[in-house]
């Protein structure tokens, strides 16, 4: 026994444990937090509820986990790998709630059949989870909405997950203040599924009043790759987003990223610095892309753009122009000349991404992006991106509409029923896999740590108090166990105070 569990132990010593909300709000989400939702709480401080099932409901499910303890910041960990088959979408408003989805035993944790709807709430940490919902259920009832949405919310930030499969936007993450979305795969939205409005295979909403959206994939969709908007139905808001470092890998015939529609008197601010763009087969030859297609304006207020290192893989003039790469065609020709900046928008140093270059970008985001660990679905996109190439085909015929004077399902038959990566539902690329729970922990004071690792660090493993014993670095000891799973190590050094 060392000499900080001799103290631990004995008692001559007692160790801070913390009330929520308590710490310094200059402590990190986690160690790798980038962007303006780098100093989200989560559950930081409070209760920890375990996930012991895939059940839609009931006690042990994830369901019945986000309902405990309603006023108090909650981490959920999971007791169990596999598909959580959802029957309905997941509602979850709060303040203070850490998923900490690297805590599934084995292969990990994805949702599918309902959407993950965290709107309205601040203070939230997501880490390592899947969320495919899909098109149509076993019984083809078709599925609406994306497979996560956040809006009207603050203080959050999403890190290392993976979304796709989606009748509408894989991610919906837009009117939120403070955000990230970090180190994710979003992928395959869903052609034609069945969504009144016709064909999709949207990639993502994003957007908000200070945003930040670094080091993502976004692989194999259609479009909205991602679609800039910031808070619909405000005025008087400057929106200022950070878009930098992310990898766009075979986007359809439409542009793939667009955005920064004009709503009341909201106005959007946008850096979009080294991200990577890189054509695969669903971009029929000869069609020239875009970094980007500013959305229409007025001729008193349209978005400004600030693009700077981002590199067209193929066009060595937009790469070096990367002006010349925004589409502003849609725009009334009067205002074009001042939608494009040559200074990026501040951002303040703390907020600031550690920037690379799109080069360096595309090698770092294709090695880490997405849930760890890697399912087959998630290897089999990055191999297509490094590749250059699609598996996935279209799999049904239906008539949706005209495109000039073209019946859409000619358009569809000749573009997307090859194997150029746009798909209308998961069976198209193997289904959803499955996700074996294997070396499980023991964890018998339900405190959220390995009893084995308790031990080891000098904490108490009958003590299910000592979760958040406070640490000099701001952490909690459940919060440095957290994230000592996906390899962030934070020393141990308990803030201690001598008994009166």
């Amino acid at each position: 026994m060392n000499l900080l569990q001799s103290f631990f132990c004995a008692g001559l010593l007692l160790a801070t444990t913390i009330a929520p909300n308590q710490l310094s709000a200059q402590t990190l989400a986690f160690p790798t937090a980038e962007g303006f939702g780098k100093f989200a709480t989560g559950g930081r401080g409070g209760e920890v509820v375990e996930v012991t099932n895939l059940n839609d409901s009931g006690e042990g499910s994830f369901r019945w986990a986000l309902s405990q303890y309603p006023n108090t910041p909650v981490t959920i960990v999971f007791r169990i790998s596999g598909v959580i088959q959802l029957k309905s979408d997941v509602r979850c408003k709060r303040n203070g709630l850490t998923i900490a989805g690297q805590t599934a035993p084995g292969d990990g944790i994805c949702f599918r059949g309902g959407k993950l709807n965290f709107g309205g709430s601040k203070n939230l940490i997501i880490r390592h989870i899947r969320s495919r919902i899909g098109g149509m259920t076993d019984s083809k009832v078709f599925i609406p909405g994306g497979s996560i949405g956040i809006e009207n919310s603050s203080d959050f930030i999403i890190d290392h997950s993976t979304f796709g499969w989606s009748a509408e936007e894989n991610m919906t993450i837009y009117d939120n203040q403070r955000t990230t979305v970090q180190w994710c795969l979003i992928h395959e939205g869903l052609y034609t599924s069945g969504h009144g409005k016709g064909e999709r295979s949207y990639g993502s909403q994003w957007g908000g009043q200070f945003s930040t959206f670094h080091h993502n994939l976004l692989a194999n969709n259609k479009n909205r790759t991602p679609r800039f908007n910031g808070a619909r139905g405000h005025n008087d808001i400057n929106i200022l987003t950070d878009y930098v470092n992310n990898v766009n890998y075979n986007w359809g015939r439409i542009n793939s990223c667009y955005g920064g529609d004009i709503n009341n008197n909201s106005y959007n601010h946008i850096n979009m610095v080294g991200n990577y763009y890189k054509p695969g087969p669903a971009r029929p030859s000869g069609e020239k892309s875009y970094f980007v297609q500013a959305s229409y304006g007025k001729t008193d207020k349209v978005s400004n753009w600030y693009l700077s290192g981002n590199v067209m893989e193929g066009d060595a003039a937009m790469t070096a122009n990367n002006n010349s790469g925004i589409d502003l065609s849609v725009n009334p020709a009067a205002s074009r000349d001042t939608m494009i900046v040559n200074t990026p928008f501040h951002i303040d140093p703390v907020y600031a991404v550690k920037t690379e270059t799109a080069k360096n970008a595309y090698k770092s985001v294709l090695a880490g992006a997405g849930a760890f660990p890697r399912d087959a679905v998630d290897l089999r996109i990055i191999n297509e991106v490094s590749s250059g190439t699609a598996s996935g085909k279209g799999t049904v015929k239906r008539y949706i509409s005209s495109i000039s004077g073209k019946d859409t399902t000619w358009v569809y038959n000749q573009y997307y029923g090859l194997k150029l990566g746009i798909i209308d539902e998961p069976s198209a690329v193997g289904g959803y896999p499955s996700y074996v729970t294997k070396n499980k922990i023991t964890d018998n004071d339900h405190d959220g740590m390995d009893d084995a690792w308790e031990r080891a660090n000098g904490f108490d493993p009958t003590n299910r108090e000592d979760r958040n014993i406070k640490m000099k670095s701001g952490y909690t000891a459940l919060e440095v166990y957290l994230n000592s799973l996906v390899g962030e190590m934070i020393p141990i050094k308990k803030i201690t105070q001598k008994k009166k």
